[in-house]
């Protein structure tokens, strides 16, 4: 619902966290192969050598695409006055739009003053999602705002498609060692994604796992640091569990005697702990 920008700022932390390294602005300037296998990268001035090479699809060379048959996402994003749905708090609205007029379903998704509308593509986004701008949005009047109408206006509007290639396959006329990933597609999860994600992860390292789980604090061994073994930890967790054991039951003693002394000058009780005398 809140959209996917902080999911490639959470990988490339844990990517930078295990060793991995990013250059940030560097166009790819061309692909080198071999006997149609994958060899390298042309960086700038830099050729990078690698056995493989991970890419979206939208930036892989025209002839590797062109035999697919892609399918296209009508979207529209829209800037409105008020929300669909008033709320007292937070704008956030789920909404499917039925099928309508042999047009296809449309998520309607709504944060703040910003809309997205997603439909399955049959001509053009502006066909496509016409009916329900209208509907349920003023569109032809939003320069005049209408305070009686109960629709909110546009107040700007973005129309255009997005290719679905989900259900191609990316393996098709592709050199050795080059892996394609998929563009979006009309879901509203990740699941798709993931489970692409993990068959590359095996054609790579077959024999690794897949998003092992995070290593707690005490687990993480910087270079140069005495590594403390298993048996080691479970000793020293046994031996405070043991004194937290010894101080909890004397303080249990204490409080069972409860003895206290009135001082003769009229002060306040003093309690006294008692001592083990040799």
């Amino acid at each position: 619902m809140y959209g996917s920008g902080e999911t490639t700022q959470a990988f490339c932390r844990l990517s930078a966290v295990f060793g991995g390294v990013y250059a940030l602005g560097q166009p790819v300037n061309g692909l080198v192969f071999a006997k149609d296998q994958f060899k390298s990268l042309i960086v700038g001035e830099q050729r990078i050598n690698a056995d493989h090479i991970v890419m979206g699809i939208e930036k892989s060379p025209e002839k590797f695409v062109q035999s697919f048959t892609k399918t296209y996402i009508s979207r529209a994003v829209f800037i409105t006055d008020k929300s669909v749905m008033a709320s007292e708090k937070e704008h956030l609205t789920l909404l499917l739009y039925p099928p309508e007029n042999n047009k296809n379903p449309v998520t309607i998704i709504e944060l703040g003053n910003i809309v997205h509308l997603i439909s399955r593509q049959i001509s053009t986004p502006q066909e496509d999602l016409k009916h329900v701008a209208e509907n349920l949005f003023n569109v032809d009047n939003a320069n005049e705002k209408d305070c009686s109408s109960a629709k909110p206006s546009v107040l700007w509007s973005c129309y255009f498609s997005l290719p679905d290639s989900n259900g191609c396959n990316l393996k098709e006329n592709v050199p050795k060692h080059v892996h394609l990933c998929p563009g979006p597609d009309m879901d509203l999860d990740y699941d798709m994604s993931i489970k692409k994600a993990k068959e590359i992860f095996f054609e790579l390292y077959p024999d690794t796992d897949f998003l092992p789980r995070a290593p707690d604090p005490e687990e993480i061994v910087i270079e140069g640091e005495e590594v403390i073994c298993d048996d080691t930890l479970k000793e020293e967790k046994e031996d405070s569990e043991k004194e937290n054991t010894v101080v909890a039951e004397l303080i249990r003693n204490i409080e069972k005697h409860d003895l206290h002394e009135e001082d003769t000058d009229g002060e306040l009780p003093c309690k006294i702990l008692p001592l083990d005398n040799e």
